[in-house]
């Protein structure tokens, strides 16, 4: 019988996961990093920005090209819709679509934001920015776009459906388990969550965990598969049927398999990178103790 030595098995998955992490670590700080130059730009250029006056906002929209990760050539635009009150953004959210989109192949960063009474809400123009660089820089380091043309369509689908009011609400959760098996957004969302924790070491980082948008849609994930696990009323069940029509081929065993796999990579995901998120903030809380 072979004497397996676990202590030496045990040091190099060690090894291995620290290495992994650690390279992890670096590319989030790089993509925070850029995320927090470009926020910058765009802030600075809304004084170049064109205006246009509506009755409850103004909205401010300008192009420019810039370069990020030293080499990449990126043309952004943005959009700041800045509101007069928070009455009148809720009187507009559903209608404007807040956030962002990129295209590696194409070279083009565009992005939403709001503001309130000239107020710009930091947390979702940041997010959506590093958002997307995550993706571009992951598309960058592999020379490719990460979504192959053959799963473009099946992506731009998730999206359209994501934003959808049709079928009860089953296009928008049929759109969600679809846009999340996507391993690309999976690590896109974690890396923000990551970034979170790190800058703010004073919070419990369980606390901002729980209020980071990765965590939000792992909890979605969760509720969609106790809908589509349950026993739906035959009106529920014919407004699913019209919502998986447009995903042809696809049936809902499918959907319930996917979703399955996307809540366990997700949650690995973002408990791996808690933890290391965890472990630094430990760190640099320490040295504030007397």
């Amino acid at each position: 019988m072979v004497k397996i030595n676990e202590e030496l098995i045990s040091n190099a998955v060690n090894n291995s996961l620290r290495k992994f992490l650690t390279e992890e670590q670096g590319i989030a700080i790089l993509v925070d990093n850029e995320s927090n130059r470009l926020a910058q730009i765009i802030r600075k250029d809304l004084k170049n920005a064109s205006v246009v006056k509506e009755v409850d906002y103004v909205k401010r929209s300008n192009n420019f090209s810039t370069v990020v990760f030293d080499d990449f050539n990126l043309s952004v635009h943005y959009t700041f819709y800045n509101f007069q009150t928070f009455e009148a953004y809720e009187r507009h959210m559903e209608e404007i679509e807040f956030g962002g989109s990129s295209s590696f192949m194409e070279h083009t960063l565009s992005v939403n934001f709001l503001g309130i009474s000239g107020e710009i809400d930091g947390k979702s123009f940041f997010d959506s920015i590093q958002h997307e660089l995550s993706h571009i820089y992951d598309s960058k380091m592999k020379g490719a776009s990460l979504i192959t043309a053959k799963r473009k369509d099946l992506y731009n689908l998730s999206v359209q459906k994501m934003h959808s009011k049709l079928n009860g609400g089953f296009d928008k959760l049929l759109g969600e388990i679809v846009y999340f098996s996507f391993a690309e957004e999976q690590t896109a969302f974690v890396n923000g969550m990551y970034n979170l924790i790190m800058q703010d070491i004073f919070t419990q980082p369980m606390e901002i965990l729980h209020q980071s948008d990765a965590y939000k849609a792992l909890k979605r994930l969760e509720y969609y598969n106790k809908v589509l696990n349950s026993d739906l009323s035959d009106a529920d069940n014919a407004e699913l049927n019209a919502a998986i029509i447009d995903f042809k081929g696809r049936s809902i065993d499918w959907f319930k398999h996917q979703l399955q796999l996307t809540i366990h990579s997700f949650s690995k995901r973002i408990m791996r990178a808690f933890y290391l998120a965890k472990q630094k903030t430990d760190v640099e809380r320490a040295k504030w103790r007397p």
